[in-house]
């Protein structure tokens, strides 16, 4: 692979290899972030794979592994969907590793309706817990006399980084906690260092 010089080589050696199934295109010359697409595709269902076979804690782990994706993906959609991108292309551009079947139920109802938007990210995602807990802090910042215009205006200005931002930050609590509490030593040393750095790094 280090000797090919060019993207069609790149993808011809590719063409040799498990990833063969994945580059079927009719597509002379294959763009780079949809080459870059289908790679992730095979890693993707070769970790859902994976995943299928564990059982817990390992199937538990796998699973925090893949909210830090699953949130890029529904924060992507609300962000789009408030944008006025049509809910299809959003679709196609999501992070394979990060993928579940509700996450095509995500639209915003008639009127614009965010409440009813993010009433449905609570429902139907893997990661509702975290916009359950992102959005009961939220309203408790409105106080105890708020009313439906001021939740109804919350929901809507909300900004999708800081969503994502604000998810990832309990995200990152919960998989510390799970790690602290379910992994062995081994994992528990080399994964509680990485999630620091992520967390360091999201400060910065």
């Amino acid at each position: 692979m280090k000797n090919c010089s060019n993207l069609a080589e790149l993808k011809t050696f590719l063409e040799e290899t498990d990833y063969s199934p994945y580059l079927q295109t009719e597509q002379a010359e294959m763009p780079i972030p949809a080459l870059k697409q289908k790679l992730k595709n095979k890693l993707a269902d070769e970790y859902e794979y994976i995943q299928a076979q564990a059982v817990s804690p390992l199937s538990d782990f796998l699973h925090q592994m893949s909210c830090r994706y699953m949130i890029d993906n529904v924060v992507n959609i609300i962000e789009g969907l408030k944008n006025k991108v049509d809910i299809d292309v959003l679709l196609t551009s999501l992070d394979p590793l990060g993928y579940f079947p509700a996450v095509k139920n995500i639209r915003v109802l008639e009127g614009d309706d965010y409440t009813g938007l993010y009433r449905d990210v609570l429902i139907d995602t893997p990661v509702g817990v975290y916009f359950m807990k992102f959005l009961e802090n939220s309203l408790e910042d409105l106080g105890e006399n708020r009313t439906l215009n001021e939740v109804q205006a919350l929901f809507r200005e909300m900004k999708p980084e800081y969503i994502r931002t604000s998810l990832k930050k309990m995200w990152l609590e919960d998989f510390y906690s799970f790690c602290v509490r379910e992994c062995g030593d081994m994992t528990n040393l080399e994964m509680l260092d990485l999630l620091k750095f992520e967390a360091d790094f999201k400060a910065i």
